[in-house]
């Protein structure tokens, strides 16, 4: 399918918003803890 053939060429853009998300609850977490 499509959307296989443009994970094998860009993994970034698949991968990018899920790290983007999770660095973001982190860094949230982290301040709160402050």
């Amino acid at each position: 399918t499509a959307s296989l053939s443009l994970r094998s060429e860009f993994p970034h853009v698949f991968w990018t918003p899920c790290i983007a998300y999770t660095l973001n609850l982190a860094l949230k977490d982290m301040q709160s803890t402050k």
